[in-house]
């Protein structure tokens, strides 16, 4: 394994898991481990979880003593602890307690009901040693349940507890007592000569039957822990890409980004056996629904997550192709395909986000199936047709809800927020949507070109591909130099101007002519309780056609205290408005639609390789690189419309910036793409360093983290990052060079006995015998990996 040292003010995540990978044992319990640094009341290393919420917290922390003092904390350590290994499932952490004595304490999870450890000692100091080994085994029950005490059983002297149905029982090796600590520990004695070892062993285990956990306990004191975690050892480093960047923070945070993405991956339970994903893992959670459903997956992915995988983790072909066929076998005649893996889920209710044929080429990229491209092909055709006629304009489609996007934080779709005045997506003609769908028809059509499939729709698909490319070029501002958000049937997109704004009921007469005939946006601010009872009439002109528009309380999309709507109706003038059921201490504002709200998904054409260069440079020059490039990568949005304080408006995603990267290196616009990812490995090993977690979004302000931890949108794009050093793709078989690295230091990777060095003047090939392969070349090149 590649040496590592990580110490704890590093950029690291040391989640623990039972791996799925290996493990097929029917799954119906899943529990997650956390080692935390001076977390819980004692402090110290301490290893953290809920028992997949059966219990409030389960904590187990060494106490290291000898006969003078003991010693827990960090800070009281000869030497700061360092971390020598991490995998999904196994860490170990070696730290000298007092001096010359060192301490390795290894942590192995081999199912979901029980944690192995073992510690070994070893003694460099000049003179024996005599010390004790304590561990307080804190368990925090549920209603009912029993704190760990100490019990004898079979000749053995444990510490037992109960929570709801599990039933914890916890064995330390050598002569164990309780400890110092009370009831709740368990300590040993041991004496270690000059330059000599001594190892002890310890086992949780929480079964539903108490005599269950039992026979772990006494089934693991025959356990040949070093056979188990060498074996472990070995099926988990194929898998791993080891790097030296040249910066041990880079290095590190790219390797936890590798472990917490494997430790998403999971095992169905009973019929469900084959490996599928989760969109993340950590002690406050479980995946699993109640008792009465252990059955199913608690949560499954969207599509954008299912793709981001892949960014992630590069190889895991085979894994996401899983996930994919899963997808598909959801799939209904007409072609709608949810938009989540499991069907429960409220976002499963609409059609799935279009992202799917840019996944299918990929995994076809690395498969090379004829029969899988024909097959692929027939269904994402369907799901297409189904995205490219729901709407009754043919060159106009829109999210059927902001929720579809999976983006329903960005301006234009903050239907929910207090200081919000989105637009309700029926009326919003999208460039994100559309460059979306016009990549996805190209991506079919080079699946079709790739295997030579002859499809009667051919001809279909390369229309509506045509029609998107001019609606989306129709949309360019080339005033601002953006492609805009348009009204769906007027194709304008004016800026918001107050029509009224009043408090209380009333009824006013305006006479007021708009600039162009618009879309109106109805805001309501009131008390919860009164929403229902609130109505607005809006009198007006189109075309010498008077309109009148009733909007009632159900064509409001409500927050707790603000309801927002958008009119079906155009108007090009306002003669009165009429506002009934709103208390006189509650306001309303009728304002033109705002179709001038701007963010990084319109910059998503980008991707689309018909695009014009000059639209492009344009793009790069006046708004990505000046108004959207933060020091934490590129926000949601432009800095001139920031506002102070925590909105998820100011956010970095990363599936988003990654989405606009791949764009940036495909057009050669290499040093924004290096600027933009080395900014989000400078959040990422922030928050790292800081909290030890991957999250969801990071504030484009300061950095500091958002939404749901250990989430796969939070983890680092290795994709990029390859493609940035001029490797287009690694799989089993072979490595595919394109172009130099952008970075002026050598990168070296280290994956299955080979070592790549990528610099800008090219890359070098060095196999586990020693056989040097150079290229000095831009130019694509292909090297197979020897089997």
């Amino acid at each position: 394994m590649y040496p590592m040292n990580i110490d704890p003010q590093d950029p690291f995540s040391l989640i623990l898991v039972n791996d799925s990978q290996r493990s097929e044992e029917d799954k119906s319990f899943d529990n997650t481990w956390e080692i935390q640094y001076e977390g819980g009341e004692l402090g110290g290393i301490s290893l953290y979880s809920t028992l997949g919420l059966q219990a409030l917290s389960m904590r187990i922390t060494p106490i290291f003593s000898n006969p003078n003092e003991s010693r827990i904390h960090l800070r009281q350590f000869e030497k700061k602890p360092n971390i020598n290994e991490i995998l999904p499932n196994y860490t170990n952490i070696c730290v000298e307690v007092f001096a010359g004595i060192h301490f390795s304490l290894e942590y192995f999870i081999s199912n979901s009901y029980s944690i192995y450890g073992k510690v070994s000692i070893q003694n460099q100091s000049s003179q024996k040693f005599s010390g004790n080994l304590q561990y307080l085994v804190s368990l925090k029950p549920l209603s009912g349940g029993e704190q760990m005490k100490g019990m004898q059983f079979d000749s053995l002297f444990v510490l037992e507890g109960k929570t709801k149905d599990l039933f914890p029982v916890f064995y330390l090796s050598g002569s164990s007592q309780t400890g110092k600590l009370g009831q709740t520990s368990i300590a040993t004695n041991f004496e270690i000569d000059t330059d000599s070892f001594q190892h002890l062993k310890w086992c949780l285990a929480f079964e539903h039957e108490k005599f269950q956990s039992q026979e772990q306990v006494i089934n693991f004191q025959s356990l040949d822990f070093e056979k188990e975690t060498t074996r472990n050892k070995l099926f988990h480093q194929r898998d791993f890409f080891f790097f030296d960047t040249g910066n041990p923070d880079w290095d590190n945070a790219l390797l936890s980004s590798q472990n917490s993405a494997k430790q998403l991956i999971v095992r169905g339970t009973e019929s469900q056996q084959k490996l599928s994903l989760v969109q993340n893992r950590h002690p406050e959670k479980t995946i699993y629904q109640s008792e009465t459903a252990k059955n199913h997956k608690k949560e499954g992915i969207s599509p954008i997550q299912l793709w981001y995988f892949l960014q992630v983790l590069p190889k895991q072909h085979y894994l996401i192709q899983n996930v994919f066929d899963e997808f598909l076998s959801f799939q209904r005649e007409d072609g709608f395909i949810p938009n989540h893996s499991d069907p429960s889920n409220f976002l499963a209710r609409f059609h799935a986000f279009p992202i799917l044929a840019t996944i299918g080429q990929e995994i076809l990229d690395a498969q090379r199936s004829q029969d899988s491209a024909i097959a692929y092909l027939q269904k994402l055709i369907s799901y297409l047709h189904y995205w490219l006629t729901i709407s009754t304009e043919k060159t106009s489609y829109h999210w059927e809800n902001a929720l579809q996007s999976l983006y329903e934080d960005l301006p234009i779709h903050n239907l929910w927020d207090k200081e919000g005045y989105g637009i309700n997506t029926r009326w919003i003609e999208s460039p994100f949507l559309n460059s979306l769908l016009a990549i996805e028809c190209e991506k079919c059509l080079q699946i079709a070109d790739q295997f030579a499939i002859e499809f009667p729709e051919r001809n279909w698909l390369e229309s509506q591909k045509t029609n998107l490319l001019k609606t989306i070029n129709d949309s360019w501002n080339p005033k601002q130099k953006y492609f805009a958000y348009r009204d769906i049937h007027t194709k304008r997109s004016p800026g918001k101007v107050s029509i009224l704004k009043k408090n209380g009921s009333g009824i006013y007469t305006l006479e007021k002519r708009l600039r162009s005939p618009q879309r109106l946006t109805a805001k309501v601010v009131t008390h919860p309780e009164l929403s229902n009872k609130i109505t607005i009439e809006i009198r007006g002109m189109f075309e010498n056609q008077e309109v009148l528009e009733i909007i009632k309380p159900r064509d409001f999309f409500w927050s707790t205290t603000t309801g927002l709507s958008t009119t079906e109706n155009v108007y090009e003038s306002i003669s009165s408005i009429k506002i009934l059921g709103l208390p006189d201490d509650n306001s309303v504002e009728v304002s033109t639609s705002q179709y001038s709200m701007l963010d990084l998904s319109l910059f998503l054409s980008i991707l689309i390789k018909e695009n014009n260069k000059k639209n492009i440079q344009q793009m790069v020059d006046q708004w990505l690189e000046k108004e959207f490039l933060s020091n934490f990568g590129l926000s949601l949005i432009p800095k001139k419309y920031q506002t102070t304080g925590k909105s998820n408006m100011n956010s970095v995603d990363l599936p988003l910036n990654s989405l606009i990267l791949e764009g940036l290196i495909d057009k050669q616009q290499l040093d924004l793409a290096k600027k933009v990812f080395i900014n989000l490995m400078k959040v990422v090993i922030k928050n790292l360093r800081l909290s030890k977690k991957f999250y969801k979004l990071y504030d484009a302000h300061d950095g500091t983290c958002k939404g749901e931890y250990n989430i796969i949108n939070g983890m680092i794009p290795l994709k990029i990052f390859f493609r940035l050093i001029g490797i287009q793709r690694w799989t089993d078989n072979e490595i595919e060079f394109m172009g130099s690295s952008v970075f002026k230091e050598e990168i070296k990777i280290f994956h299955r006995g080979l070592k790549v060095i990528c610099s800008q003047k090219g890359h070098t090939i060095i196999n586990s015998d020693g056989k040097i392969i150079e290229l000095n070349t831009t130019n694509l090149r292909k090297i197979k990996i020897p089997s």
